[in-house]
């Protein structure tokens, strides 16, 4: 089988698709690098509404994104005027 595979890959898959059971189904599932759907939806929709986002590298994309929530939970520090004429 081994030479069969190195000589003929064809025959070699069409014998070892005869030897599987017909009940036994093969799945595969989509992965997204370990996401789950469910976040890789969030960052499809990050994605979405970032402007150019599909002209920019994935790591320029998340930067932008914590620069972003970053300066949005940044506190204003307000000057405070001493006497009456400042």
């Amino acid at each position: 089988m081994v030479t069969t595979a190195r000589t003929n890959p064809a025959t070699f898959f069409a014998i070892a698709v005869r030897l599987v059971p017909a009940d036994v189904k093969v799945s595969i599932e989509q992965t997204f690098g370990g996401l789950s759907a469910q976040d890789y939806a969030i960052l499809q929709g990050i994605k979405e509404a970032l402007p150019a986002a599909n002209s920019r590298s994935p790591a320029e994309v998340l930067a932008y994104v914590r620069d972003t929530l970053r300066a949005a939970s940044t506190k204003l520090i307000e000057p405070e005027f001493i006497g009456e004429n400042a």
